[in-house]
C-alpha cells in the first residue's frame, strides 16, 4: 500500500474525514495561513520531502490555486527545518530580470574562495544544503486571476 492508498479520498480535492478529525488548529493562526490537509497535499510534501532529503531538485506545476506555494512553504518551515538546511524564497514577476536574481541569490549565501571556473558560493556557515525555492518561475503573461 502506498501513499496514495492511504489517503485517497473518495472525491479528489477534499479533505480527509479521518485528518479532520484530528486537525488541531492553533488559535494564533490566522485563516490564509491555515492548511488543510487533502491527498493531494499530504502526497505532494511527502514526496518534496523525499526528492529533497535525497538531493533531487524538485519542479511542481499546475494551475492557479492548486496550493503549489502554501505545500512548499510548509514543507520548507516545518518538515525540512534543520540545522544542516536553509533556504530562501525568491518570487518572480513579470518584470524580474536575471541580474535581480543573481543579486538575491548572491546577498543570501556566503561567498567562500574563488576557483577556476570563478566564485564558489556556499550556504551560511555551518549549514551543508541551500534550498532556493523560486515562486511563479514562469510568469509570460497575467493569468486570469491577476497573478
Amino acid at each position: 500500500m502506498d501513499i496514495l492508498d492511504q489517503h485517497r479520498p473518495s472525491i479528489p480535492g477534499t479533505a480527509q474525514p479521518s485528518l479532520i478529525n484530528h486537525l488541531k488548529i492553533p488559535k494564533q493562526k490566522k485563516f490564509h495561513e491555515l492548511i488543510i490537509p487533502t491527498a493531494e497535499t499530504i502526497c505532494a510534501s511527502k514526496l518534496i520531502e523525499q526528492l529533497i532529503q535525497n538531493n533531487v531538485h524538485v519542479l511542481l506545476i499546475g494551475p492557479t490555486g492548486t496550493a503549489k506555494t502554501i505545500t512548499v512553504k510548509d514543507c520548507l518551515a516545518n518538515k525540512l527545518n534543520d540545522k544542516k538546511t536553509s533556504h530562501m524564497i525568491i518570487n518572480f514577476s513579470g518584470q524580474t530580470k536575471a541580474g535581480n536574481i543573481q543579486d538575491e541569490i548572491e546577498a543570501k549565501v556566503c561567498k567562500r574562495k574563488r576557483t577556476k571556473k570563478g566564485m564558489l558560493y556556499l550556504p551560511d556557515e555551518g549549514r551543508e544544503h541551500e534550498i532556493i525555492f523560486i515562486d511563479d518561475m514562469n510568469m509570460p503573461q497575467k493569468e486570469e486571476y491577476g497573478a
